[in-house]
């Protein structure tokens, strides 16, 4: 993986690793992650790559991102952080995987 191909890439801001947790894949976010991409970056939105991943109810996407060192206390624009999305959207395994963190 380029560097390039980890910075932010499209009109909303969404790097690489926002897309890979959007679509759940796992095994792309750990790549990632190892090839340095920006964990915390931000959407236009506000949200990080564990945002995107809580809002779609990707459990073993949300454990990479956390086993990486993803912040959970993170707040997008409308002031939600990955705990609250999770539960807004009903994703009850994320949101037990996301309180179980400090």
């Amino acid at each position: 993986v380029s560097r390039r191909g980890l910075e932010p890439e499209d009109y909303a801001h969404n790097t690489a690793l926002h897309l890979a947790a959007l679509q759940g894949n796992a095994g792309t976010i750990a790549a990632l992650l190892e090839a340095g991409a920006p964990l915390e970056a931000r959407a236009a939105w506000g949200g990080t790559p564990l945002c995107e991943a809580s809002l779609q109810g990707h459990v073993s996407a949300v454990q990479v991102l956390l086993d990486g060192g993803a912040a959970v206390d993170v707040v997008t624009e409308v002031g939600a952080t990955p705990l609250v999305i999770a539960e807004r959207r009903g994703h009850r395994a994320v949101a037990d995987l996301l309180r179980g963190r400090p």
